[in-house]
């Protein structure tokens, strides 16, 4: 019977340790009784709470747990501080928030939260005088479950009105009871029946003395343990004292010592001044003689004081009291700020021995040690490919990638030659021949192989090779010219002979020695992920076979290349023109590829490369070129063709650094932190750090930048929009090229002007809006300005530089309008006429300064011109930010809607922007909650969904209100409230809107007080219900609440057996209808009751008076709506979220029903909407923390008295999550309506994005579980569900 909760240790303690020795008691008790539901009468700072929590999270016992306290005190406890509360409350979130609630209450109110029978472990420690405890006890014992029991704390005390003692003497006689008598007392009563079965299991451990001694002295020890602790704390808190009177000390003697020194000086120059005036006057000096030699004698009675302190202050340095405390006064300075210079050189030297010890460690504990060494100093390897894996973000858990494939996955079931098959080799070092042979030979297929190779003895050495491999068939060796590296001999050489095969390889001879060896294991890689093994081959060409759109496979990009080789870098005008002639549509931003070059490809997924007949002449002559030549871009191309071609490519997963992101941002970008950016900064050899302005310093909720073009067409007549759209660009292009430099807005509209017949006035004008529109679109992306302003801080000196038309005047307002101020000079190519893709601009910056590349940084978005090009033309070290679109476009929780949103109207592309700019404009320091579009972050969802259904809604309502007349729209309780938030400040600043009210009402509310007739009654009774009890069906649909004789004669007479559960599906009430026929009388009297309440509240809120007025709700049936038309027979509109196929069924006085995503069942924006099918999720994100409505009562002086119901806990404890869901919602409209006042005056959120938003979410939530929706409750007592989530 003992159980290892008995010695479990409890993670927390405070101070008094009164309950302390009852801690393995309450563990014992709670692992063996394992309690549904436990509740706590006073906590105060949780010792004992925590330990019962302890237990249950230790043991798996799957209880809930309910702490009641105000946290005020009382004359025993004593009052105490808010800190006690926020102590529990800060412990309780961090460790046990999944199944532990602290009601901040009195016992009494808490009491009306829990139902009858439902409290399996209770312990009252709350006020200790017996009329307490004795309320206490009999308030709770109703709410006792039958097994329930029941713990009294200090029944041991008869001090002090103390009365538990005196209760329990009255209790334990008429219960089960053990008595523990350590720690002032522990009562333990065994009220419930099945309770007893545990009692005798308890005596079962021995004699009560026993019990009382083993269970006390295992308390004891608890208690003991952390006295010991606290004394311990005490002493070293003693030795810190006497350390800081010693540094006291010291530091006295060493101002003495300055002092005397200063003195010394003094009359050091004393002296000086008397020895002048002796040599001026022979007779002063005579005179000043004995004085001088007082002043000597006094100098060297300091100096002997002096040297008494220094030796005073040597023997303190040799005392052992001094030297045992040398490590703690070093902490201290550290702390002071002080030995700044001597941690640096202690690290530094920290580091050399560690990496001495690492080298000299056997190679089988090396792992080990760095696995240690990043945990110890992780600022040590932040370049560490290692570290970067450990440190990447658990990308698994937002990013499902289709493209990246683990090859063992795949089947290598195919027995037949799958096709043609040929393998291209291009051998430039002659040294990896027999390499080359071995992977070859491993073909299960038959196949032939082209070699390129650059000399007749590589030649030679290939054809005496290659003709041995097994499944070879024809062996085609040539020497080709070195030009266009790996790249030209499959289509400038071998390309016709490729074209006639089903299948093509190509692999190479790759060393990247220009690198100096940081891709080595590069090629090794590539080349064992399209061979290595029989079963590899097979499995690839088993997945071409069964997957006729599979184009191209290829191993995921090599751990050691960068990400940023994933976009053209110094390509994009021979990829530009490539695509051109192949006519296919060239990408932007980051696009896949085989880095590297090596490939399998099913040859029609390549055919538009081939049919382009390149020569060697297309190709230049190697000359050490790294990077902007045809090869890369066609390198490039391979990954683009086949998309364009709609052909699917499949990536094979790195097993030995894994990574989830086709570009590894996983391992590269995303464990990036805005700290390790800083403390680059921070480098004293850095002189300047330099920021780009757009997509670094600032940001547009655009998702391409040059769409401001569509935004200022919106704001003309459609000619001259025309006129703008189609001469806009062209002029810019041509005042360039006419220029020979880079030119700005003064050049552009004087081309538009002289050259492409626009007249002054239309120019002037398209330029005014332009730079409007430009200044309006930017904000300052948040974690920039921070960085910003931190170089500002440590006196950096700040240069930004763009390369932008605009003008220098309009890039400061931008700037300072933002919070960006204090820079020490703007480079704009417009004004210097030199660009920094170029290099141009970098060089004039750094003329300017005086400095070299490596004294300053670059901060900025442009791969190619902020990143590549300033390292390798001027060594400048460069951060790189990548820019939101491109991580919306891959990854996969964004890139759908993102992809749609980027070819989408202003409408759908603003909206959509707004998320991205919130989520993804992150220089670093990011979460998987950044990276997921719906993480269960309550504020997050709220502003990447609820925000954009209720914008959009909140439009949709104001212009359909205007076009219908609608004067007044009455939002209904309770997913109203927050409806007619979003409406209210979206329409803030927006023209013609219909007024708000908010309208409480409820189903219940307004049904009872319609009815009239059996047919009522029966209408009523036809909703779902589910199987519930009948006291709850009548209470809920009818507002009765029979007593025991009405319900005696219900059952007596066979109207309803009692027990029986009430249950209506399919508008089934055949069963029901005699018991309702029974108890009309009593519903009736019911319902003239409650109608002249319900009419005297409409009458207060205007609704009975208004001209044309119309419901606001989430949908769907237009229940409320119909009732309400009944009731004050006027015509009453309603405007709903999502109809069902009935909502137009009863309704009269001419009233009509909307529904905005959905009417009448059919979906209005979206064909695979959702907000219908899956509303009970949408219920939950626009639920309120307002209680629900029964009734309207008047009193007995004529006022109106509204009946609540009362919220039971769960919903209590959701009241936080709803409050961050509602601010994330509401801050979304905030940032809309700013688009709509400065920006764009025409946008309308976009209804067809909400509606998408919606159904991504649900397919998110059934994907994995979402642990907001999961914990939300929402009411439905009027369908017999009671509390569902």
């Amino acid at each position: 019977m003992i159980n290892k909760s008995m010695l479990s240790r409890p993670q927390k303690l405070t101070f008094p340790y009164g309950w302390c020795g009852h801690i393995p008691f309450v563990s014992w008790l709670v692992e063996t009784m394992r309690p549904a539901t436990i509740v706590e009468l006073g906590t105060h700072s949780g010792n004992s709470y925590f330990a019962i929590c302890q237990a249950v999270l230790e043991n798996g016992t799957g209880s809930k747990c309910y702490a009641v306290d105000t946290w005020q005190g009382d004359e025993h406890a004593g009052s105490y501080s808010e800190n006690v509360f926020n102590e529990v409350n800060a412990w309780n979130r961090q460790y046990f928030a999944a199944f532990s609630n602290l009601l901040r209450m009195t016992f009494d109110q808490a009491n009306q939260y829990f139902s009858e029978s439902s409290v399996n472990l209770l312990h009252i420690d709350g006020l200790h005088t017996y009329e307490a405890v004795k309320h206490d006890f009999e308030s709770w014992q109703p709410k006792l479950a039958d097994d329930a029991i029941v713990i009294f704390h200090d029944t041991n005390v008869h001090e002090r009105d103390f009365g538990v003692w005196q209760l329990w003497d009255e209790l334990k006689d008429k219960y089960p009871s053990f008595e523990f008598l350590h720690s002032h007392g522990l009562g333990v009563l065994f009220v419930g029946e099945k309770s007893h079965s545990l009692f005798d299991r308890l005596n079962s451990l021995g004699e009560p003395a026993l019990i009382r001694s083993t269970f006390s002295r295992l308390g004891e020890l608890i208690t003991l343990r952390e006295e010991a602790h606290n004394q311990i704390q005490h002493i070293q808190n003693e030795s810190y004292n006497h350390i800081s009177m010693l540094e006291a000390a010291k530091q006295t003697l060493e101002k003495a010592n300055v002092q005397l020194q200063t003195q010394i000086q003094e009359l050091s120059s004393d002296n000086e001044l008397y020895i002048k005036r002796i040599q001026d006057d022979k007779h002063v000096r005579d005179m000043l003689s004995g004085h001088v030699q007082a002043l000597e004698t006094g100098y060297h009675s300091k100096n002997g004081r002096v040297y008494e302190l220094e030796n005073e202050i040597n023997r303190i340095l040799n005392t052992r009291s001094w030297k045992v405390t040398k490590p703690l006064r070093f902490v201290f300075r550290v702390l002071r700020g002080q030995q700044k210079d001597t941690i640096l050189q202690l690290k530094c030297e920290a580091r050399k021995v560690a990496k001495k010890l690492y080298y000299k460690a056997p190679h089988k504990h090396r792992e080990k040690l760095l696995s240690v060494a990043f945990k110890v100093r992780p600022s040590w390897f932040t370049s560490h490919p290692q570290f970067l894996s450990s440190k990447a973000l658990a990308i698994s858990e937002f990013e499902d990638n289709e493209k990246l494939v683990l090859i063992d996955s795949l089947s290598d079931k195919i027995n037949i030659q799958p096709g043609n098959i040929a393998v291209h080799c291009h051998i430039f070092y002659s040294d990896l021949i027999d390499e080359f042979y071995d992977q070859l030979n491993k073909m299960p297929f038959k196949f032939d192989v082209y070699v390129s190779v650059t000399s007749k003895e590589a030649k030679e050495r290939c054809e005496l090779a290659f003709k041995r491999i097994i499944n070879v068939g024809i062996v085609d060796v040539r020497v080709v010219p070195n030009r266009g590296r790996d790249i030209a001999p499959i289509f400038a050489e071998f390309g016709n002979n490729l074209k006639r095969y089903d299948y093509f390889c190509h692999i190479q001879t790759k060393k990247s020695l220009y690198n100096e060896g940081k891709t080595s294991g590069w090629r090794e890689y590539l080349i064992n992920g399209l061979f290595g093994s029989q079963d590899n081959l097979k499995r690839i060409f088993k997945a071409f076979v069964d997957n006729p759109s599979l184009g191209i496979i290829y191993p995921q990009a090599y751990c050691m290349v960068p990400y940023l080789a994933f976009s053209w870098l110094a390509n994009r005008q021979q990829g530009e023109e490539l695509c051109a002639r192949m006519g296919i549509a060239c990408p932007e931003g980051y696009f896949n590829f085989p880095a590297g070059s090596m490939f399998w490809a099913r040859q029609e997924a390549l055919a538009p490369l081939f049919n382009l007949n390149l020569g060697w002449n297309d190709f230049p002559e190697e000359s050490g070129q790294t990077d902007g030549t045809t090869a890369h871009a066609i390198e490039r191309l391979l990954g683009v063709v086949p998309q364009a071609l709609n052909y699917g490519a499949l990536i094979i997963k790195d097993t030995e650094v894994e990574s989830n992101s086709t570009f590894r941002w996983d391992l590269q970008y995303f464990p990036r932190s805005i700290d390790s950016i800083k403390h680059q900064i921070s480098d004293k050899h850095k002189k300047v750090i330099a920021f780009d302005i757009f997509d670094t310093l600032l940001v547009r909720p655009l998702l391409h930048p040059d769409h401001t073009k569509k935004i200022i067409a919106e704001q003309l007549s459609d000619k001259e929009a025309e006129l703008y759209l189609k001469t806009r660009h062209p002029a810019e292009s041509s005042a360039r090229n006419r220029a020979g430099r880079d030119i700005g807005m003064n050049e552009i509209y004087s081309e538009l002007i002289e050259y492409f017949d626009v007249s002054e006035e239309l120019a002037n004008k398209f330029r005014e809006i332009e730079e409007q529109v430009e200044i309006a679109s930017v904000s300052a992306r948040v974690d920039m300005l921070d960085i910003y302003e931190f170089a500002k801080a440590i006196d950096k000196k700040i240069i930004i530089v763009s390369d932008m038309f605009l003008s220098v005047d309009t890039l400061e307002t931008m700037l300072t309008r933002n919070g960006f101020s204090g820079w020490d000079r703007l480079y704009v190519s417009s004004a210097e006429g030199k660009r920094k893709d170029t290099g141009e601009l970098y060089a004039q910056l750094l003329s300017d300064y005086g400095i070299s590349g490596e004294e300053m940084i670059m901060f900025g978005d442009n791969e190619r011109s902020d990143i590549q090009l300033p390292f390798d033309r001027f060594n400048i070290p460069s951060t790189h930010i990548i820019r939101a679109t491109d991580l919306a476009l891959h990854i996969p929780e964004y890139s759908r809607l993102a992809k749609k949103a980027y070819h989408a109207d202003l409408n759908r592309e603003l909206t959509f922007g707004l998320i991205l700019r919130k989520n993804l404009n992150r220089a670093g320091d990011f979460s998987v909650d950044n990276l997921k579009l719906y993480s269960s972050n309550a504020y997050q969802i709220g502003y990447n969904l609820a925000g954009p259904l209720l914008a959009s809604f909140s439009e949709w309502l104001r212009t359909t209100a205007k076009q219908s007349n609608i004067c007044d729209l009455y939002f209904l309780a309770r997913e109203g409230k927050i409806i007619k938030d979003a409406y209210d400040k979206w329409c803030h600043g927006a023209p013609d809107y219909a007024h708000s009210h908010y309208l409480i009402l409820s189903r219940r509310a307004v049904n009872v007080p319609n009815v009239s007739s059996l047919d009522d009654v029966l209408n009523i009774a036809k909703s779902t219900f589910f199987a519930n009890t009948l006291e709850m069906f009548l209470r809920e649909r009818y507002g009765l609440v029979l007593n025991h004789e009405k319900l005696n004669q219900i059952y007596a007479r066979g109207y309803w057996n009692k027990g029986k559960l009430v249950e209506i599906q399919n508008e089934d009430v055949s069963e029901i209808k005699p018991l309702l026929e029974f108890i009309m009388t009593d519903i009736l009297n019911e319902s003239e009751a409650e109608k002249e309440g319900l009419l005297k509240y409409l009458s207060e809120e205007s609704f009975l008076n208004s001209a044309h007025k119309a419901v606001v709700d989430v949908g769907y049936s237009g229940t409320i709506q119909k009732a309400l038309i009944k009731i004050v027979e006027d015509r009453v509109d309603g405007l709903y979220m999502a109809t069902s196929e009935s909502v137009n069924k009863g309704l009269s006085k001419n009233s009509k029903a909307y529904g905005c995503f959905i009417e009448g069942a059919n979906p209005v924006h979206s064909d695979d909407s959702l907000l219908l099918r899956q509303s009970f999720e949408l219920e939950k994100l626009l639920s309120s923390n307002d209680t629900q409505i029964v009734k309207y009562d008047i009193d007995d002086s004529g006022q109106l008295s509204p009946v609540f119901k009362k919220q039971r806990p769960e919903e209590l404890l959701t009241k936080e999550m709803r409050l961050e869901l509602q601010r994330g919602c509401l801050d979304f409209i905030e940032d809309a309506s700013e688009i709509r006042n400065n920006l764009y005056p025409k946008f309308k959120p976009s209804l067809s994005l909400a509606d998408s938003l919606y159904s991504e979410f649900i397919f998110s939530c059934n994907k994995r579980e979402n642990d907001f929706v999961k914990k939300m409750t929402l009411d439905d007592d009027y369908c017999g569900r009671g509390l569902v989530n």
